[in-house]
């Protein structure tokens, strides 16, 4: 299998956004907003939606709703249903100070919680909040087909591709302006898979007109990537002096996280515009 080194350097930000927001210095320092720690919130917050948009750069390219199936399960719902059966079972008594017999007692009760959180397709486990973007994710592979349709629909007519992206931008923009209150976009289930496949939509229109960023575009995302960067974190900071509390406008699912994610991909892949895709290790 061919590599392509622009898209495998994306992944590489994309890991160091992810690290980055994880481990980023409080904002806050003897009860001031720093700026520059703003910014770099700002910086590294739309990993998750770059993560997305690789994904959609070759998702739609298979035909085969089967063999996205279980190349889901087998890379992603064994290991995960395992780390889950541990985790509810282990973690109280490795993380919450439980005894071993009270973490993994059958308690009906215990079991009932965690089965009405998985129904709405959460996680039940506990100290795995993480595990939100894997639910978000297999969720999406499971509309594989519907997602596909509308790809193909959408790749049938340029007009159609150019509605689209002008339409769910301006939704996203809406959305902002709203507080998050049009879209109501969140880390779980439908809330998170609806952007989710916004963005990988995205990525697909993205990675099929990959010809068209040349050299020219590099600096012109990179500035792109800052300039709003720098415009999110003044309304960031505005918004923590408020309540102290972060502005949708932080999150991948904003139209700027949105916006920034495009800016990276467009960067990295006119970066490595003519390389030759070397052979995967």
């Amino acid at each position: 299998m061919k590599r392509d080194p622009g898209v495998e350097f994306m992944r590489i930000l994309a890991c160091l956004m992810v690290i980055g927001i994880h481990t980023a210095l409080y904002a806050q320092v003897d009860g001031s907003w720093i700026f520059s720690r703003v910014f770099f919130n700002c910086i590294v917050a739309d990993g998750v939606a770059v993560f997305f948009m690789i994904t959609g750069f070759f998702l739609f390219q298979s035909r085969s709703y089967e063999r996205i199936l279980k190349r889901t399960w087998k890379n992603l719902g064994i290991p995960v249903v395992l780390y889950s059966i541990f985790g509810f079972l282990f973690f109280g008594w490795l993380l919450d100070g439980e005894k071993l017999s009270v973490s993994i007692c059958f308690s009906p009760e215990k079991y009932k919680t965690a089965l009405k959180t998985l129904l709405s397709w959460n996680n039940p486990v506990p100290h795995s909040d993480h595990l939100w973007y894997i639910y978000v994710y297999v969720f999406l592979m499971l509309l594989f087909p519907v997602l596909k349709c509308f790809v193909d629909y959408l790749d049938e007519d340029r007009k159609r591709t150019q509605i689209f992206l002008i339409a769910t931008f301006g939704f996203f923009v809406l959305n902002d302006i709203s507080g998050n209150t049009l879209g109501a976009f969140a880390h779980h289930s439908i809330n998170g898979a609806f952007p989710a496949a916004i963005e990988m939509i995205w990525g697909h229109i993205l990675y099929r007109n990959r010809g068209k960023f040349t050299k020219k575009w590099i600096p012109a995302a990179g500035m792109g990537f800052l300039f709003v960067n720098m415009i999110r974190a003044v309304i960031q900071r505005w918004q923590y002096r408020i309540d102290g509390q972060p502005s949708c406008v932080i999150f991948w699912f904003s139209a700027m996280g949105l916006f920034c994610a495009v800016c990276v991909a467009c960067f990295c892949l006119a970066l490595f515009q003519g390389e030759k895709a070397g052979e995967s290790g």
